[in-house]
């Protein structure tokens, strides 16, 4: 047992060692956080950037990054959909809230970067250590760029979550897949119903195996009373001015609610593109 206890007192500092000094670290953090303000800062998101630490033994260095979102309404007043969208994006567990960010609140999404193959300062400094490496600064626009889709996945899915909600909190959501489709240049690449029609079929074939039968809609899961409901008729009428929608009955009987769907944006300006779903009662 003393053998054991010194070693784990051996090893753990190991664990925690940081082959950058507090001033090199610093460095590297402020340098980052100052030249953001002309890159990705200028983006939809500010960013903040902690916790810098360095094993060139190993190669790898980390650095805490913060993607930090204010709420976006189309107008100066948030409507009922709209928060509701930023509830639910706020419950999902990845997303924490700053509530004093410069005197805003603010939707925070925090992951570490994970940097590869950095065994020396050079790979991490300049040259005088008075700012970053250009090494350094592709790595964390790779991990920020990385995470920009994912948050953007997760605004996806809160859009169509919410609106869903408030039709009906009888009817649910599973499997959901966000997917992205690259385009060859800026904008949303040309949507081809042939091509999506697969990928729903490929999608259903994986979750639900079951005979399909191609539909027009996917508000079978509501009741005609929860439809003919302003805020729902309003909730659905957004989704389908977002996306084209292709859907698959999978019950037996043509009123049932279970039906596979997949959303393909209308206008992409990022590159998460589409949202396979099965939506149920």
């Amino acid at each position: 047992m003393k053998n054991l206890v010194f070693l784990l007192m051996f090893v753990a500092p190991m664990a925690n060692a940081n082959d950058l000094t507090s001033v090199q670290a610093s460095t590297w953090e402020t340098e980052i956080d100052n030249i953001c303000g002309d890159t990705w800062c200028e983006g939809d998101f500010n960013w903040g950037f902690d916790e810098a630490k360095c094993d060139f033994e190993k190669g790898i260095c980390t650095m805490d990054l913060t993607l930090m979102d204010r709420p976006y309404y189309r107008d100066d007043k948030p409507t009922a959909l709209e928060l509701k969208e930023l509830e639910v994006l706020r419950a999902f567990p990845s997303i924490s809230v700053d509530l004093d960010y410069y005197e805003e609140e603010v939707s925070t999404y925090t992951k570490t970067c994970v940097m590869k193959d950095m065994k020396s300062l050079a790979d991490v400094l300049d040259e005088g250590e008075t700012s970053y490496s250009e090494k350094s600064y592709d790595l964390i626009t790779d991990c920020i760029t990385e995470m920009e889709e994912e948050f953007y996945a997760l605004q996806d899915k809160a859009f169509v979550l919410s609106r869903v909600n408030i039709c009906s909190v009888a009817v649910s959501l599973t499997d959901i897949e966000v997917q992205t489709e690259r385009g060859d240049g800026y904008g949303r690449k040309f949507y081809n119903e042939e091509v999506e029609f697969k990928n729903l079929q490929d999608y259903t074939k994986r979750t639900a195996d079951i005979v399909r039968k191609y539909d027009v809609s996917f508000t079978r899961a509501f009741k005609d009373s929860e439809k003919d409901a302003p805020l729902c008729k309003q909730a659905l009428r957004e989704i389908e001015e977002d996306y084209h929608i292709l859907a698959f009955n999978l019950s037996e009987h043509w009123k049932a609610g279970t039906t596979a769907v997949r959303l393909t944006k209308k206008r992409r300006w990022r590159e998460v593109d589409s949202i396979n779903f099965t939506i149920k009662r």
